[in-house]
């Protein structure tokens, strides 16, 4: 072992705090992919139904994992927790229905705004089931960033069901942020991947069936980009998940809120208003309150 990868376990194994930041960068990199995956759903979105688009993504993402399969065998989907799996591919392949709704019908930043009460749910669900610390001030921070969520969110004529969509979908995910957290305690990422992408591919095959549509030449290029994407976010979210908090990688979601507006802006012409960008000061001042913290002992 050379000296610099004997400083490097040591560091990793004596700073709680530099888990959490790697953490962090993990999960900051796979929210970046996850926005060039919000303008592919966009844009196939006007031709294809939900399901086939969460349908076709999921099948690209199995055809990838199959030469894996063929090379390890069948033991890679051994599991001792096949409730917990299927639980966990039943959430997220509702919570990816709903979320292709949102994204299709509401202005991107509005979108992952409702999508940000997810971090909250996570919060607080991993202080119920995993029994982790959550300070004073991070449930400041945390009310801080509700605050700001539901001043971007703030209906003018009331809640629509685009938006109850997101709700939901934020919901969905939640729970399937914290099965994550312990799964990937005893299985691989590989695993769970395999066993996400053939339950969700399954879950949406039969509707899929009444509603399809050939995709041409050129929604091709945008479901292949799609479930690219995807086969990149997942290992890089469920690495991170491994080694932080979830409560402590919660708030790193509000940079999705950033990413949203840009996007939204560049692509789609979407000019988020003055009460969005009062709202995202709040998230923002809370994402950063929450990462300066250290765990509590």
């Amino acid at each position: 072992m050379t000296n610099l990868e004997f400083v490097r376990r040591q560091v990793s194994a004596n700073l709680p705090e530099d888990r959490n930041i790697r953490a962090s960068v993990l999960l900051l990199c796979a929210i970046l992919l996850g926005g060039g995956m919000s303008v592919c759903i966009r844009f196939l979105g006007d031709d294809f139904s939900p399901v086939q688009i969460v349908f076709v993504r999921s099948c690209v993402i199995l055809s990838v994992l199959l030469p894996l399969l063929m090379r390890t065998g069948l033991s890679i989907l051994k599991t001792d927790r096949p409730l917990m799996i299927l639980t966990r591919a039943a959430s997220g392949f509702v919570g990816q229905i709903f979320g292709v709704l949102a994204i299709i019908n509401l202005p991107l930043a509005e979108a992952q705004a409702l999508g940000f009460t997810r971090a909250f749910m996570v919060a607080l669900l991993s202080l119920v089931f995993l029994h982790e610390a959550i300070t004073r001030l991070r449930w400041f921070a945390i009310i801080m960033g509700f605050a700001g969520v539901i001043i971007i969110a703030q209906p003018q004529t009331g809640l629509n069901s685009f938006a109850l969509f997101a709700l939901a979908s934020a919901f969905c995910f939640s729970i399937n942020t914290i099965l994550v957290k312990i799964l990937v305690a005893t299985h691989s990422r590989q695993t769970l991947m395999t066993h996400a992408a053939f339950f969700q591919c399954l879950f949406a095959s039969i509707p899929t069936f009444f509603v399809f549509q050939m995709p041409q030449s050129s929604d091709w290029i945008w479901f292949v980009l799609m479930g690219v994407i995807a086969l990149c976010v997942q290992p890089l979210s469920l690495a991170a998940y491994r080694i932080g908090e979830v409560s402590r990688l919660a708030p790193v979601d509000f940079t999705r809120l950033i990413t949203a507006t840009l996007i939204g802006f560049c692509v789609f012409q979407e000019v988020p208003s003055f009460m969005f960008w009062l709202g995202a000061v709040l998230i923002v001042g809370a994402n950063l309150i929450v990462m300066s913290q250290k765990d509590p002992q």
